[in-house]
């Protein structure tokens, strides 16, 4: 790596600050981004599609849904809401990583990408598959086919998970990106648990305001691209009422865009922390030159004398 030849400039930040260079970010590595950030979120909004499609079949051919249908309506969103708020950390590791690496370089290919994911598959299944209650809210969401308890249950698993996230927010970056085991070693003592308490809690209350802050940007960001998706469908097919498709799929697909966002945000985020409580950009300073000091003191071996360089430098 290239300690320094940084894409983002380190320096403290603040939250407005991080919001306003999490859309430049956003903007400027768009395509690979969303692609890093689809591989993980596609599959997952199937599986919501299939455990809560039976909510919205309803008649929408006269415009006007009844009251139950409309509650109905409502239960498939903040289901399907809830859902995209548990599963996007899992969502977002492949991102994640990706923003690790193309702070040092250029544009970093998916492939590499998906491979150094893949050596941290176990620890980051216990970390957010069980630990983060994602396959938890799976098998709710399974059993709300047949029992109307599991949407209670999945509510009070919501707000479960809003504390742990909002106290321990950067647990991907300390799997993907700091490596640190998941169990103590002989060689490697600090774990992940370990590493996530000594990062998060001398900033707790700083991390618990930029969390509740960025909860309600969100949530104003999902309403305003799910309104950009009515507007388009009414301007291009006169339909100004949300139909089945814009329920099923736009709002849905409004909720990822949102938390594809916040993603980049919360990485920007582990590096502002980093730089507070750690002094990050100094380690980073440090490291490259010491890499500059190796690639000095790296002693050059003399070529033979009648190796082939030797004989195109004479004749040039």
């Amino acid at each position: 790596m290239h300690f320094d030849n940084i894409q983002i400039k380190i320096r403290e930040r603040g939250f407005l600050d991080l919001m306003d260079l999490g859309l430049q970010v956003f903007r400027v590595h768009l395509p690979r981004f969303l692609l890093a950030f689809a591989c993980g979120a596609v599959p997952l909004q199937i599986l919501n599609h299939f455990w809560f499609r039976d909510l919205v079949v309803v008649d929408f051919r006269e415009g006007i849904v009844a009251a139950n249908e409309t509650s109905r309506l409502i239960g498939f969103i903040l289901c399907v809401g809830q859902m995209i708020f548990i599963e996007s950390q899992l969502a977002g590791i492949i991102a994640t990583k990706y923003l690790g690496l193309v702070l040092f370089q250029e544009e970093p290919r998916i492939r590499p990408v998906l491979r150094e994911v893949g050596r941290a598959g176990w620890r980051l299944l216990w970390c957010q598959g069980l630990t983060r209650g994602v396959v938890v809210a799976g098998v709710l969401a399974s059993w709300s086919r047949s029992s109307n308890w599991s949407f209670v249950w999945l509510g009070l698993l919501t707000c479960l998970v809003v504390l742990v996230r909002a106290l321990r927010p950067f647990l991907n970056e300390i799997v993907l990106l700091e490596n640190n085991p998941l169990l103590a070693t002989k060689s490697q003592s600090l774990t992940i648990g370990r590493r996530s308490y000594r990062l998060h809690a001398p900033s707790s209350g700083m991390l618990l305001g930029r969390w509740f802050c960025s909860a309600l940007i969100g949530i104003a960001l999902a309403i305003s691209v799910a309104g950009i998706f009515l507007f388009v469908s009414g301007v291009l097919f006169q339909q100004w009422f949300p139909g089945p498709f814009l329920i099923q799929i736009g709002v849905p697909l409004a909720m990822w865009i949102v938390a594809a966002y916040l993603t980049v945000v919360r990485f920007l985020n582990y590096l502002d922390l980093r730089i507070r409580d750690e002094g990050w950009e100094v380690e980073l300073r440090m490291r490259s030159e010491a890499a500059r000091l190796e690639q000095q003191m790296t002693p050059r071996l003399p070529i033979p004398a009648g190796s082939e360089v030797n004989e195109l430098n004479r004749v040039s």
